[in-house]
This record gives C-alpha cells, structure tokens and sequence, in this order.
C-alpha cells in the first residue's frame, strides 16, 4: 500500500511539475493580452512582417497604377514606405487594438488560423508612399478594399482551455509547482528509500525539461506550415516570439531536478523499516 502511494505521488509530482512548464511555455504570452499585442506588434515590425506587408501592398498597387511600371520598382517603393511606417511610433498604436481583437480570437481556439485587419495602416502608409511616390500612393485601395494578413499559433485547441486561463497563468503555474513540491516531499517522506525516490524523480524532471524545448523548436514549424505564402514566414516569427518562455520552464524544471539530485547524493535517511506480520 506504502509503495503505490509513493509511486502515486511521485508520478502526480512529475505531471504537475510538467504540466507547470507546458502553460508557461504555451501561455505566457499567448493567454496575455498585453504581452499577445506586443508580440504580435513586434512580429509585424519584423523583416518577415515587412516582406509580408510589401507584397500584399505591392499587390494591390500593381493593379491600379499604369502597366508600364515595372514591378521591381513597385515593390522596392512600397517596401520603402513599409519600413518607415514599422518604425514610425504610429506604428504600434495603430495596430495594438487589432491585436487585441486577434488575441480575443485565438484565447477560444489557439490553433485556428486567425487575420490581422491592416486597415489601421492606411493613413501612415498613405503618407509615407506619397514621400518615395505620389503615383503609388494615389493607387492604394479605399479602406474597404484593403488586406490583412494571416496568422497561426502551431498550437492545437486542445493544448490549452484558451479563455479559461486567459490573464490567470502565472498564478495557475504557481499553484501546479506548489502541488508538484508538496507531492514530491510526500513521495520522499512516505518511501522507505527516500535517496532513491527523490533520484528517480529528479530523473524524470531532467527528460520533462527537454519538453518546453521540444514546444518552442516544433510549434513555429506548424505555425508556418499551417500559414500559406506570403504570411508563412510571419506565422513563423510570431510563434517563435509566443514560445519565447520556455528557456524559463526548462530551467525550472532543471532546477527542481538538480535540488533532488542533490538531496539523494546527500543519502537521505531510510524511510520506517517494512513492518513483518504477526505470527
């Protein structure tokens, strides 16, 4: 009876504790508003986000200014005004309250594939066109008209409840590594081989820190996987800034591991010897 509750214990220690890692890994920034928005602000500004806007733009302008003007030469323009626009204070203040909108998506289904609206864009990139070409920037479209870009986390629905945790993360990741101490001391303090309890959970942390690694190097693939082109490259970027946490959960997890590593090289003492039955 003594032997399952330790197993029972140890294993719930190592879920927990996972489990802990995965949410601040998956959901630090994701299930944030505030940090989401930046994320997403800061992706857009990026040169993956700038390529993608330029060729939406490029596009657009293509088919409304004269045929003679050659391609290259729309496209270096309005990859010009683009870059100036990203790094115009403007920038993030236009585009924050979007975000925000995306992100109220995404917290009921993190997987989905989800369009970031540039129309709040217009008037910065109106005026910064009409600096490097006139023509261009009479020809860009009425707001009706104009595009967005598209967007995926690589995540599954089912990784995370979404709104259920929306703005509560940290104090849920707390609580899980509380639950996972308190049930790893408990595994330690009923075995009758504490040492070797507290090393084979110690153990089991090390291969679960390879986990949030494992998240943050295959959860931009699916994200650009999920994206088709242009945006594939901005999906990209903007997951990878969402997994930015995980060297924090792996570090953790190392750090608990280390802490029982330690404890079993010290030979904790023995637990209460194996009581015999009555003759």
């Amino acid at each position: 009876m003594r032997g399952a509750a330790v197993t029972t214990a140890a294993i719930l220690a190592v879920v927990a504790a996972l489990a802990a890692a995965l949410l601040w890994t998956a959901g630090r920034d994701l299930l944030d508003e505030d940090r989401f928005a930046d994320d997403v602000v800061a992706s857009l500004g990026s040169t993956p986000g700038q390529a993608a806007m330029t060729q939406r733009f490029s596009a657009l302008a293509r088919d409304r200014v004269p045929p003679a003007t050659p391609t290259p030469v729309i496209e270096a323009a309005v990859g010009r005004a683009v870059a100036a626009s990203a790094a115009s204070p403007a920038f993030a203040t236009a585009l924050s309250p979007v975000a925000v909108q995306v992100h109220r998506r995404l917290t009921d289904d993190p997987g989905a594939e989800v369009e970031v609206d540039l129309v709040a864009l217009r008037a910065s990139l109106e005026r910064e066109l009409a600096e490097v070409d006139p023509l261009l920037a009479a020809g860009l479209p009425p707001a009706s008209e104009f595009p967005s870009v598209r967007l995926s986390t690589g995540l599954d629905g089912p990784v995370l409840p979404g709104s259920a945790l929306a703005g509560r993360v940290p104090a849920v990741v707390a609580l899980l590594a509380l639950l996972a101490a308190v049930l790893a001391a408990l595994a330690i303090g009923l075995s009758r081989r504490r040492a070797r309890t507290a090393r084979r959970i110690g153990s089991a942390l090390v291969v679960a820190a390879l986990v949030p690694a494992a998240i943050r190097l295959l959860a931009p693939r699916a994200a650009e996987a999920a994206v088709p082109r242009p945006d594939d490259e901005l999906a990209r970027d903007l997951a990878e800034r969402l997994m930015g946490s995980w060297a924090g959960a792996s570090a953790g997890l190392l750090a608990a591991a280390g802490v029982l590593l330690v404890l079993a090289a010290l030979r904790l003492p023995e637990g209460p010897p194996r009581r015999r039955p009555a003759a």
